[in-house]
């Protein structure tokens, strides 16, 4: 949201994307009052986990509209970050993870990097946080075993992942170059 204050008038789909991602992460923040215990899970699901993040995320940048695209692969390669921070916090064996955390890291950020160049800030850093906030999500259901809450506290995480997943589409759309962004970088203003 502090990304669309103070620019240039948002289009329809950055609003659509900037409120239904807030409502999002609002509703995952009233939904978090306990904590639901995790396996360490396996090292097998980790690596499957970790190489279809970096497949999707170079697939997003060949896909995906330049800006739109670098964040998008910046947020999922944190998010294959955490994940492997999370397996290499287990100790042990698991600490062969911990090389794969560090290179996770470094490509998600020459990847932000790079989409700050390339893009609009919503379209960046916006689906950056989104994806690097929805995906640990993810894999702590599915590899760690955490279990969504029950009640409406469960309603509310789920409603919450699908407000971000509709931001993420909304922020990723094809948009129309502006005025302001058509000059060339380096050209006098």
């Amino acid at each position: 949201m502090v990304l669309a204050i103070g620019g240039p008038r948002l289009t329809r789909a950055e609003r659509v994307g900037v409120f239904s991602s807030l409502g999002g992460l609002l509703l995952l923040a009233l939904s978090l009052n306990s904590h639901t215990p995790s396996t360490d899970g396996t090292a097998a699901a980790v690596i499957v986990w970790t190489l279809a993040s970096a497949g999707a995320a170079g697939l997003s940048i060949v896909v995906l509209p330049r800006g739109a695209g670098l964040g998008t692969a910046a947020g999922v390669l944190y998010a294959a970050g955490d994940v492997a921070t999370k397996a290499a916090l287990s100790g042990g064996a698991r600490l062969f993870f911990v090389p794969v955390l560090f290179a996770c890291q470094a490509f998600a950020f020459a990847c932000l990097q790079l989409a700050f160049q390339r893009g609009g800030r919503l379209a960046t850093a916006g689906l950056a946080v989104l994806w690097t906030n929805a995906l640990p999500i993810v894999a702590g259901t599915v590899i760690f075993g955490e279990s969504i809450p029950s009640g409406w506290r469960g309603g509310a995480r789920v409603a919450a992942f699908a407000l971000v997943l509709i931001g993420a589409v909304a922020l990723s759309r094809r948009e129309a170059p502006r005025a302001e962004s058509a000059a060339p970088v380096g050209a006098p203003i």
